[in-house]
């Protein structure tokens, strides 16, 4: 359920948790928004007021009627979409009579969350080989008698994580070959027109494309998604982050319009700021304004809203009727632009798109983000992240060895020394060693900011190959420094700092 990034500490997500690598085929483009909306364009505030085109629904914890109707109220929307999460147990998964039932009442469609291995007992390894094909058999069988053979199937979510037994980190490839024992031997249960969501969670380093089936057992690419960050409290860099981290929106885009699929968000929602130990976004009403935009601008097949709280993180937007004091303003946005009902003024700036192609796989060592710190910006499609910088100081070669550097480019092209350096705007902080390295620690005014264990070794992570640029907008205006503890394959380390100015 809840996505947990490579930073994110496991135990407190009991029953959920909440660089593409092959050749694309075609020119992608990705969307970015760093703290940007666009004025009266596609998916602005000011184009909001039809409402979603996708179907939106919601999660409220299970097949409440009472609860999805006090929703639908709430909004001033129908919910045209509900989800559920069946049992880690083989019977609960064969058989999922409340829900199926419920939702057919409701004359909702459905997506079913669907663990793709029991608590205990069973392996993907095992899976892959068709030994677990009687259950979904009967799943499917049972779906199809209960009025769902339309429903649509989640099996298996949030793979590319280490939280649930069905990971595919281990072995992708039997966790994709399991995948398609399941869907071929659901197919052979006549009247059946199953739908199958394949969703990672956003902002893996892990790749999870390895555990893609093929678009022949796939009908849409979903994602888990929540507002919330493990390196900054600025919510346009928590955008940022997570639209255009490792494995985030920007990426999950990409992938899908390379194989002509859908999105899908079968779990999406805020997060108070005590939520994920601390690291929730809180009311957050720029996440939801650019999340709208970003359905608005691509081919969503549906989402569904996480209105449920599950300890210790809380998400609802409301308390039956009324709109919970935990997101007042965000829940005002999320009401006016998914009701269509009026126009929440949009900010006017700026905003750059960029196509890009990807026709080389990244190596192992390009395609990282530390555990550290939650990947920010740049995707296979990266969109340009302006930066500016009022100050440019003695230029440095790219190839500088333990020197700190800075570039406005995610490429790290035309490198400055960031040392003297006055900084208003995004960029890229790096530094090359001399020598073969085990590990790099960056430290900012004195506090760890990231642990990158491989090359390249960039202050705010790497994707695709490029380096993360970052903004430093939430520092107080004055000097600030940037420290890296380069610690060498030799046993020996060495410390380099750099000074610069916000």
């Amino acid at each position: 359920m809840r996505v947990i990034h490579a930073s994110r500490p496991v135990a407190e997500h009991g029953v959920r948790s909440t660089k593409v690598w092959a050749a694309l085929a075609a020119v992608l483009v990705a969307v970015v928004s760093a703290g940007v909306l666009l004025a009266n364009g596609p998916g602005s505030g000011a184009a909001s007021a039809a409402g979603p085109s996708w179907q939106s629904g919601v999660y409220v914890g299970g097949c409440n009627s009472t609860a999805i109707n006090q929703f639908k109220t709430w909004r001033g929307k129908s919910v045209a979409r509900g989800m559920v999460f069946l049992g880690s147990s083989w019977a609960s998964i064969e058989n999922p009579t409340s829900a199926a039932s419920c939702f057919k009442s409701l004359g909702i469609p459905v997506t079913f969350s669907v663990p793709m291995l029991p608590s205990s007992g069973a392996s993907i390894t095992t899976g892959a080989t068709g030994a677990y094909n009687k259950y979904w058999l009967a799943l499917a069988k049972n779906l199809v008698s209960m009025g769902q053979a339309n429903a649509d199937l989640r099996i298996g979510w949030e793979m590319n994580g280490s939280w649930f037994n069905w990971s595919a980190r281990s072995n992708p490839t039997a966790w994709k070959n399991y995948w398609i024992q399941i869907v071929k031997t659901m197919r052979t249960v006549s009247g059946q027109h199953f739908t199958y969501t394949w969703a990672p969670g956003n902002g893996q380093t892990f790749a999870v494309e390895n555990a893609y089936p093929g678009d022949a057992y796939v009908d849409y690419i979903g994602q888990s998604l929540y507002d919330d960050s493990y390196s900054t409290t600025n919510p346009q860099t928590r955008w940022s982050q997570l639209l255009n981290g490792s494995h985030g929106l920007a990426w999950q885009a990409s992938f899908a319009a390379a194989h002509n699929k859908k999105l899908a968000y079968p779990e999406w929602a805020l997060a108070t700021p005590s939520s994920f130990s601390g690291h929730g976004g809180g009311d957050d009403p720029y996440f939801m304004q650019q999340f709208y935009n970003f359905l608005k601008a691509h081919n969503v097949a549906y989402e569904t809203y996480f209105d449920a709280d599950h300890s210790p993180n809380v998400h609802r937007l409301n308390v039956g009727t009324s709109t919970s004091g935990n997101f007042k303003n965000a829940a005002a946005s999320y009401r006016s632009l998914w009701s269509g009902v009026s126009t929440p003024a949009a900010t006017t700036t700026t905003s750059s798109t960029k196509a890009s192609s990807s026709s080389a796989k990244p190596s192992a060592s390009t395609s990282k983000s530390s555990s550290s710190s939650k990947a920010q910006p740049t995707s296979t499609s990266k969109a340009t992240v302006t930066a500016s910088s009022t100050a440019q100081p003695t230029t440095a070669s790219s190839t500088a060895k333990d020197t700190l550097l800075y570039s406005t480019k995610a490429n790290r092209s035309s490198p400055h020394l960031l040392n003297g350096a006055t900084i208003t705007g995004t960029v890229a902080i790096f530094v090359t060693p001399s020598s073969s390295a085990k590990k790099v620690t960056f430290t900012l005014d004195g506090k760890t900011a990231r642990v990158e264990g491989d090359a390249p070794y960039d202050f705010a992570g790497t994707a695709y190959s490029n380096a993360n640029l970052h903004s430093f907008a939430s520092l107080a205006k004055g000097k600030h420094t940037v420290t890296a503890v380069i610690a060498f394959s030799n046993g020996t380390s060495k410390t380099v700092s750099a000074s610069f100015t916000r």
